[in-house]
């Protein structure tokens, strides 16, 4: 699994900083051609579960960068069937 906390920093004052959101990705099955299923959570600052979607047919030696863009992108457009 991939856990990703983001992070505001005001005015880059790091004594300042605090959690705006958390997301947890987890890999479901690996399919023929190591093409990994992915089901991702995103989280508020205070721990509630905002949303949940997958990210499918991801090729596993993309590496976890492409993985995070393609879960980004389907939580900014939730329309788009990854």
């Amino acid at each position: 699994m991939l856990r990703l906390t983001l992070e505001i920093v005001p005015y880059g004052d790091e004594s300042r900083t605090r959690p705006i959101g958390m997301m947890h990705i987890g890999l479901q099955a690996v399919t023929h051609g190591n093409m990994g299923q992915y089901r991702v959570y995103c989280y508020a600052a205070d721990g509630e579960l905002t949303t949940e979607f997958q990210v499918l047919n991801h090729p596993r030696n993309w590496g976890a960068w492409e993985l995070i863009r393609r879960a980004v992108e389907a939580h900014e457009m939730p329309d788009k069937q990854e």
